[in-house]
């Protein structure tokens, strides 16, 4: 058997207005980073995030949230109860399903071949990340003899596009509050040190792009992020936009600056807070029949604190160097791409490698 995502129960619209729902729900395929896998409610346009009830992101969500960052962040829509329910795993499983073979598989070095650059996921369907998150989630239920786990409900931030294209860039130069247990602390600390969190105030944590013509996804995990170079920064976010022409490449790269000119704005003015940990997703539609709509928002709270004392009247410095450096290069990647022609943009898109695929479903 296998333990499949079936039901939704007691959805919260708001905390002051319950209504109990029974919805369908599933993996969410176009996961790149974290921890916890993200479930999919497609009748609602909404996903499914596995949270403590006395966690912090939640606390952020309902109370905690500044009002200049509203529009910068996902929707919240409330909590719910999500229940995993045993069915038969038939091989004819719904379209966002994972089958058992693929949950099953681990995320290791004996799972998938790496030349030292880049990783190839042996994965026909989904993102190995979402696999990975998923199965890592359900092999501890199972542990636990848990069916049950609670959720806040949000936006789905891909919802708007055919063909969702995902980047994953964690900010800030630390990833820590001070209530983190010691060992968590230290591991945080030396990751940041050793990549470009420290000195850049960024970090790339995973990418989905889509290929028009394979008609196939591409992805890269947070692991290569980890081995970026901050002088190869720029050449990843161009490589994000693989598969794009250079009229859609430059209209997207507008639209994230101005977006990350006025988050920077918005943070500058917001003191007390820091954003340990939060990431900023950025989004396009891959679909080339499609217009070049373009996104960036600021995810993940869990670790975001309201601090006290001298720092109380400060803005992050660490998520406005991270800010500041994505502005840099996107600005650059814009200037780049402007001096050159048609003709440069494709040769130059034409020596992007393809990290590991999987198909399009």
């Amino acid at each position: 058997t296998l333990l499949v995502c079936t039901a939704i129960m007691a959805l919260l619209e708001t905390p002051e207005k319950p209504s109990v729902s029974h919805l369908h729900a599933s993996p969410f395929s176009h996961q790149v980073g974290g921890h916890h896998p993200c479930l999919r409610i497609p009748e609602l346009g909404r996903v499914a995030k596995p949270v403590d009830p006395k966690s912090h992101e939640l606390s952020f969500y309902e109370k905690l949230a500044p009002a200049t960052l509203l529009d910068f962040m996902p929707k919240y829509f409330g909590v719910c109860d999500v229940e995993f329910l045993p069915s038969q795993d038939d091989g004819d499983h719904p379209d966002g399903f994972f089958s058992s073979e693929e949950i099953d598989k681990p995320l290791s070095p004996a799972s998938h071949e790496s030349d030292g650059q880049l990783t190839t996921y042996d994965t026909s369907r989904a993102n190995p990340w979402a696999l990975h998150c998923y199965g890592k989630h359900i092999e501890k239920m199972r542990a636990q003899g848990c069916s049950r786990i609670s959720c806040i409900v949000l936006e789905d931030l891909t919802a708007p596009y055919c063909r969702p294209c995902v980047l994953d860039i964690k900010m800030g130069t630390r990833a820590h509050p001070d209530d983190m247990s010691e060992a968590k602390q230290a591991s945080a600390r030396r990751k940041c040190e050793r990549t470009t969190s420290g000195s850049m105030g960024m970090r790339i944590c995973g990418m989905q792009r889509y290929n028009p013509p394979s008609l196939r996804y591409l992805f890269e995990d947070k692991y290569k992020g980890r081995d970026l170079r901050p002088g190869q920064l720029k050449g990843t976010l161009l490589r994000f936009l693989d598969g794009c022409d250079r009229k859609r490449a430059l209209t997207i790269l507008k639209c994230w600056g101005q977006t990350v000119e006025r988050l920077a704005a918005a943070c500058k003015s917001i003191t007390g807070y820091r954003f340990y940990s939060s990431s900023l997703l950025l989004l396009f539609d891959g679909d080339l029949a499609r217009p070049a709509h373009a996104d960036i928002r600021l995810i993940d709270f869990a670790n975001t604190r309201v601090v006290s004392g001298a720092e109380a009247d400060l803005p992050d410095s660490g998520f406005l160097l991270g800010c500041q450096t994505l502005s840099t290069l996107l600005s650059e990647a814009l200037d780049d791409i402007e001096a050159g022609t048609d003709a440069d943009w494709a040769a130059a898109m034409q020596g992007s490698p393809d990290e590991g695929t999987h198909d399009d479903a």
